[in-house]
């Protein structure tokens, strides 16, 4: 195996156990799963979170990242209405009221 094609497992086999370990990327991942009505749709949102997560991960790694003490909590507060929100986008309509 190539230097390249070794460098790529090992980065794929780190982001597929970063996902299982946090209950909030696994949880995001199967609300994506259930939601998508086609493997296409699926695909498209896999490849969105996994740009996302990566544009997020470049930025700290190049000091890019808001270094705020409030920040990383306050954006770890919003994912879990964000998934909730990403399942149903009805979740929060009041009923017309």
């Amino acid at each position: 195996m190539g230097l390249a094609a070794s460098a790529a497992s090992a980065f794929i086999f780190k982001g597929i156990r970063h996902v299982l370990e946090g209950r909030d990327h696994l949880l995001f991942v199967i609300c994506m799963i259930l939601s998508a009505a086609t493997l296409r749709a699926l695909v498209a949102r896999a490849t969105g979170f996994t740009v996302g997560h990566s544009v997020t991960l470049v930025m700290a790694y190049f000091g890019l990242a808001p270094q705020i003490s409030w920040f990383i909590p306050a954006v770890e507060a919003l994912i879990a209405p964000l998934i909730i929100l990403r399942r149903d986008p009805r979740s929060f309509e009041t009923n017309g009221e």
